[in-house]
């Protein structure tokens, strides 16, 4: 970490003040009631000639307490130093090494465990002791029961809230959350109802996230997927006609010269627009490379740019444009976005509610009114194959 040395007043008296140490000293650091910091040199590097020097440190005293155990190196202006972590003890337990240049000293304490040890003492060899200065900084820390209950929750939910915050400090089903002790009692009787299904209904992950994270596939040939078949119960559905990948494939090298070297699919797919007798009904139906897309009641029509076109003639026909959204939401929507503004209307559809088809290589690119289709299938026509006979 860079700090600019006129930001701490009490490491440079520190630093004008350092004490002389020998071989085996105990230090601990100085009790200090803030956030700010206390600091103490404990090696004086002018005093010492020695290599290696040992020293007995002493844990922290209480929960809330860090102590810190560091050296500096400086920039070569001399304007600016640096902390370099050497050690810390916190919340009363023994000290520890610190990641980084000084990560492979060794601190041997009088117990060697996880436990809370206050007061006892660990021992450590450092380096570079000749040419480096070591300090002790203590600082002190204190949550407030709120602070408190919001580190519980993030480490055991999803994330806190504000209600979950008041519940937990008001709450008499696990007692109030005031002081630390208390907010351990309340914490612990949050698990356990947590884990009782007559507190809190059992619910899945899993469904939660399918239900809302479950996106469509438009590339599942690259890599497998999770999820169920398409014909199983809970698939999910896109709910447009056509799609980017309609585009491609039935432009081919007209989009994009590399396309055919990079999808495994043959190109020039067209989409037919035919009429068929469903039912004893007349529907008009998009299909594309023989697959029936959507049907509707009446026969599409052009856009002419703020209103219905001409009648679009039953046949062949590239698609030229597409986007990957449901036509019908945009074109309802536009009135209230527009308010009969055709111009913009116009840039609106064409933008965000794209189905754009034309007649033959030489053919004008056309936008077909309403954009891209809704997925409508005749119940009637579920019941027969696609040659129209019933099964």
């Amino acid at each position: 970490m860079q700090v600019k040395a006129s930001a701490f007043a009490s490491l440079f008296a520190a630093l004008l003040l350092p004490g002389k140490a020998v071989h085996g000293a105990v230090f601990s650091c100085d009790a200090h009631t803030s956030r700010t910091g206390t600091t103490k040199t404990i090696l004086d590097h002018a005093a010492i000639s020695d290599r290696e020097t040992s020293v007995t440190l002493t844990n922290t005293a209480a929960s809330g307490e860090l102590c810190t155990l560091y050296t500096l190196a400086y920039s070569e202006d001399g304007l600016q130093f640096y902390y370099i972590p050497a050690g810390r003890s916190y919340d009363g337990r023994n000290w520890e090494r610190a990641a980084g240049k000084f990560s492979g000293l060794e601190f041997t304490c009088q117990n060697d465990d996880s436990q809370v040890r206050p007061g006892e003492t660990c021992s450590v060899t450092l380096v570079d002791t000749d040419r480096r200065s070591y300090y002790l900084t203590s600082y002190k820390y204190q949550l407030t029961p709120r602070q408190y209950s919001a580190r519980f929750f993030e480490r055991s939910t999803f994330g806190a809230n504000t209600a979950m915050l008041d519940e937990m400090t008001t709450a008499a089903n696990w007692g109030a959350c005031t002081t630390e002790s208390e907010c351990v009692d309340a914490q612990t009787a949050w698990i356990a109802d947590q884990q009782d299904p007559s507190v809190v209904p059992t619910v899945s992950h899993r469904e939660w996230f399918r239900e809302r994270l479950n996106p469509r596939s438009v590339e599942v040939y690259k890599y497998g997927l999770s999820g169920p078949h398409a014909c199983s119960s809970g698939s999910v559905w896109r709910n447009f006609a056509f799609t980017k990948k309609d585009w491609y494939m039935s432009t081919g090298d007209e989009l994009d010269g590399n396309m055919r070297h990079t999808w495994p699919m043959d190109f020039w797919h067209n989409v037919t627009l035919e009429d068929r007798d469903v039912g004893g009904n007349v529907k008009y139906a998009w299909t594309y490379a023989g697959h029936v897309r959507t049907m509707m009641d009446a026969q599409p029509r052009y856009y002419d740019g703020s209103n219905p076109g001409d009648l679009i003639p039953l046949g062949i026909y590239d698609v030229c444009g597409v986007s990957d959204l449901p036509g019908s939401y945009y074109i309802d929507q536009q009135a209230s976005y527009f308010s009969g503004d055709a111009d913009r209307t116009h840039e609106f559809v064409k933008r965000h509610a794209m189905f754009k088809i034309r007649l033959g290589d030489d053919g004008p690119c056309q936008h077909v009114y309403g954009g891209n289709p809704d997925v409508v299938i005749d119940e009637t026509y579920l019941d027969h194959d696609s040659s129209g006979e019933e099964t």
